[in-house]
């Protein structure tokens, strides 16, 4: 069948509008599928993994590991037992006092020499400073060393003085002869015997 040259012309005119007039079609090489919308909060973030997880607890735990693990001197001396602090023991006269001051394992010699110094001496006042430390080294002096040391030394002393400290025996105070001074640091070598005791410092003198 033929159409006229003016219809043909027509026709062909038409065609070329009509393709101008179509859109491009997008170009998709695969169709991609579609994802699922999420009940989660978009702004959270995704929960770690096991292995990220467990990293991170080891470093947390190295951490706290090495701030608490103890220095090399800290072991040192936590294996290094701490030896108990040696007795000490101070009386003297003063004026129309007997003070006692120290320290001593013991409570029962504690309240021994003050009790025993009370009753030798009543018209003096027995202030009692001396104090009970169970960390001491016990000593086997503080039951006798009032009755058989103090008591005489304190009658036959003026200005009596008696110290006991890192094992040395300090005697104080005037005497009335020379005789007086070997018969008490003999007595006093007696009274304070014992594994500690290691000297006496006799700083007595005869009085003019």
């Amino acid at each position: 069948m033929k159409f006229p040259s003016a219809l043909r012309s027509g026709l062909a005119a038409w065609a070329v509008l009509a393709l101008l007039g179509c859109e491009k079609p997008e170009m998709r090489s695969v169709a991609e599928p579609e994802k699922e919308p999420s009940l989660e909060d978009p702004e959270k973030p995704a929960p770690a993994s096991a292995a990220s997880t467990a990293s991170t607890f080891e470093q947390t735990s190295e951490q706290t590991s090495e701030q608490t693990a103890p220095t090399a001197e800290e072991e040192v001396e936590a294996a290094v037992p701490v030896a108990p602090a040696e007795p000490e023991l101070l009386v003297e006269k003063q004026g129309d006092r007997i003070v006692i001051a120290g320290a001593i394992k013991s409570r029962i010699q504690q309240e021994r020499i003050v009790e025993q110094l009370t009753r030798a001496f009543p018209n003096l006042e027995v202030e009692s400073r001396l104090e009970v430390d169970y960390d001491r080294y016990p000593v086997g002096w503080g039951g006798r060393i009032t009755d058989e040391f103090l008591v005489p030394y304190f009658r036959d002393v003026e200005n009596p003085v008696v110290g006991y400290k890192q094992g040395i025996v300090t005697l104080k105070g005037t005497v009335k002869q020379r005789g007086d001074i070997v018969r008490l640091t003999e007595m006093g070598i007696t009274a304070f015997s014992g594994a500690l005791s290691q000297d006496v410092d006799n700083q007595l003198k005869v009085g003019q």
